[in-house]
């Protein structure tokens, strides 16, 4: 019934709620697991061989590996999931995961052991894809709704935000230095921006506060953005 990529293979859940993660390299299935029934539950990449589970508004973590896997209830503190899942994804290093909702919200976990460290508000539309910029100390996010958002993660307050495809965003991708961003579109369209250069092309990168419990310098500007389209 779904299906999805993950670093260890891909992801399934079945028409009968079978869970499972195969390894189309050696072409066997890794583990799985049957039990957690619902029209509503879906599976996600989350840390290794452990998926996460949604069903209805509530996450589950999955030891896909283990010898009798059975769901753990994720406890994500004070965040309220309202809406249900519509993005999961990680930083560069490993070190923090995202999780993006339905209702626009995204929230910011240590990968070490799930526990939220940040929360952003305030999109238009379910989030399609996410990405950090260190050195703008800006967060990115693109919805369904074509939209590409910037918010400023010293204050969490959104910084910039415009229509970016005619349609839902599929894929948001960026260069490491995050001076450009490339999107493509149900639109049929690949498109590329530029953020600022000076800000990113500078050396070092400042750190986040919540790794460094003090607030970063607010980005106050973003320089020129522009799109192409690519033509089949």
């Amino acid at each position: 019934r779904e299906i999805k990529y993950s670093d260890r293979g891909l992801l399934y859940i079945t028409a009968f709620g079978e869970i499972g993660l195969f390894d189309q390299n050696k072409e066997v299935t890794i583990g799985k697991y049957s039990g957690l029934m619902g029209e509503e539950a879906s599976v996600y990449p989350w840390l290794p061989f452990k998926p996460l589970i949604t069903v209805d508004t509530q996450f589950f973590e999955l030891d896909i590996k283990a010898r009798k896997p059975k769901p753990r209830i994720l406890d994500l503190a004070e965040f309220n999931n309202t809406s249900g899942l519509s993005f999961t994804g990680k930083s560069r290093t490993g070190s923090y995961l995202y999780l993006g909702f339905k209702n626009g919200c995204v929230c910011i976990c240590q990968a070490k052991d799930g526990s939220p460290v940040f929360q952003l508000r305030e999109a238009e539309g379910a989030i399609t894809g996410f990405h950090v910029n260190h050195q703008l100390s800006v967060g990115v996010a693109s919805t369904d709704k074509g939209k590409l958002i910037f918010w400023d993660l010293a204050t969490g307050e959104p910084l910039e935000q415009f229509t970016a495809h005619r349609g839902e965003i599929l894929a948001l991708q960026a260069s490491t230095s995050g001076r450009y961003l490339l999107t493509s579109g149900t639109d049929d369209q690949v498109r590329l921006w530029e953020t600022s250069w000076t800000a990113t092309e500078e050396v070092g990168e400042p750190e986040l506060f919540w790794e460094m419990d003090k607030a970063s310098k607010p980005a106050k500007t973003f320089g020129r953005f522009f799109g192409f389209r690519v033509r089949k």
